[in-house]
């Protein structure tokens, strides 16, 4: 129960920054990242078998 409690708080936590951040905050993590957010697969569609 403990375990969950202090889940949900990091997650709320979380959840509340990410709430906060402004427009430039994400624009500059866009510039660092080159604009990715994900790595993406190298196969963009899988063959049917």
């Amino acid at each position: 129960m403990l375990a969950s409690k202090e889940k949900i708080e990091k997650e709320r936590a979380r959840l509340a920054d990410e709430l906060n951040r402004g427009y430039f905050d994400d624009m500059s993590e866009l510039k660092q990242h080159g604009g990715k957010i994900a790595l993406a697969n190298k196969i963009l569609i899988p063959e049917m078998q």
